[in-house]
């Protein structure tokens, strides 16, 4: 066989090897499509275990927001997409990240509303532990509530060591009678392909009534991260604001709280490190006149994961409360966990209706 021929025998396989790996990728994204998770943009959430207990008209009222991150994110770990290496905790890192997360729930066990973000259900990062049946086994007092936000087959980033399949989402745990529940898409800010691989973000919106005219409106919210399109952001904003404002004019009182992946109005970036992805910062009026922001001015509740928890790592405030004009806000604080379970801190909240409410 002369070289001319071998030439063209290379070639011809190197284009067979070429349309194979088109043809698989094709047929990759096609099943990527059809698998895609597409709930509709408002969708009714079970409500597992409802209690009965009903607030009063001079109730006060106590709540902890915490992004979880999936068991996942304890002191030791830096993650790839904060410019880290890591994929996943060690299965040791992990069941200590978990044991510490549900062993912090169990001790908090008296509060009304618990809200949690990033809740595995069935994922490689997390050895396919069931979180949120976790939790419900451990806090059987109350009522709770699911909704999927990430749920993918196969996650190919980072190529070297792709994250796989994802099943995960938030959570609303309640000591009171819960009477609705509710799955507030929010607007997909991926273009394709990219979008079959990420989050489908939204809100939980949860009914609660406390007395016989009005509802106690908790609406869980993690929005997106990692976006460079600030308007994309707004549009989130917009799902939740009208969804908030509506129930507020209906006279009911709303409490919106979770990781907002945005800083609060007022946010001072020289008491704490703002994380470089995250630069912005919500408005006071984002949503409406004489709504009130809580959250602690003294304490991050967020560290950045380039590397694991040091004094150099960033830190911001990025989880916190939006309460409706009709509460009083009576305290908010952060639960320093020293960061040792999650990237993120807990946030506590108490807020009471006053005596004499404010008028629409």
């Amino acid at each position: 066989m002369d070289l001319k021929s071998i030439f063209y025998s290379l070639l011809k396989i190197l284009l067979t090897v070429l349309q194979s790996l088109v043809v698989a990728f094709i047929a990759f994204l096609v099943y990527m499509a059809i698998t895609d998770y597409n709930p509709d943009k408002v969708m009714p959430l079970e409500i597992k275990t409802p209690t009965l207990n009903t607030g009063s008209a001079d109730s006060s009222f106590s709540f902890m927001i915490w992004n979880t991150g999936y068991a996942g994110l304890g002191k030791e770990m830096d993650f790839f997409y904060d410019g880290g290496k890591r994929v996943r905790p060690t299965q040791n890192e992990f069941e200590k990240y978990k044991n510490g997360i549900l062993n912090f729930l169990d001790a908090n066990d008296s509060l009304d509303f618990v809200l949690l973000q990033e809740v595995d259900q069935h994922s490689k990062r997390s050895y396919y532990s069931n979180q949120a049946e976790a939790i419900e086994s451990r806090l059987t007092a109350y009522s709770s509530v699911f909704s999927k936000n990430y749920d993918v087959a196969f996650v190919p980033m980072p190529p070297s060591n792709p994250m796989g399949k994802v099943s995960a989402g938030m959570m609303t745990l309640s000591g009171l009678a819960t009477i609705k529940a509710l799955r507030l898409a929010l607007p997909q800010v991926y273009s394709w392909p990219m979008k079959h691989f990420m989050l489908d973000r939204a809100a939980i919106a949860t009914h609660h009534p406390v007395n016989a005219q009005k509802d106690l409106i908790i609406i869980n919210i993690h929005n997106s991260a990692y976006v460079d399109d600030t308007s994309a952001l707004a549009k989130e904003i917009a799902v939740i604001r009208n969804y908030a404002q509506s129930q507020y004019q209906k006279g009911n009182y709303v409490v919106i709280g979770g990781d907002w992946n945005q800083n609060p109005p007022g946010f001072d970036t020289l008491q704490l490190s703002a994380l470089h992805r995250l630069n912005y910062q919500l408005e006071k009026n984002s949503l409406g006149k004489n709504w009130q922001w809580a959250w602690d001015k003294t304490k991050p509740t967020n560290r950045s994961l380039e590397k694991p928890l040091s004094q150099g790592v960033n830190k911001t405030v990025i989880d916190f409360y939006a309460v409706s004009p009709n509460l009083l806000v009576e305290e908010v604080k952060v639960l320093p966990l020293d960061f040792s379970f999650s990237d993120h801190e807990p946030v506590y909240l108490r807020v009471s209706i006053p005596p004499q409410k404010n008028q629409l």
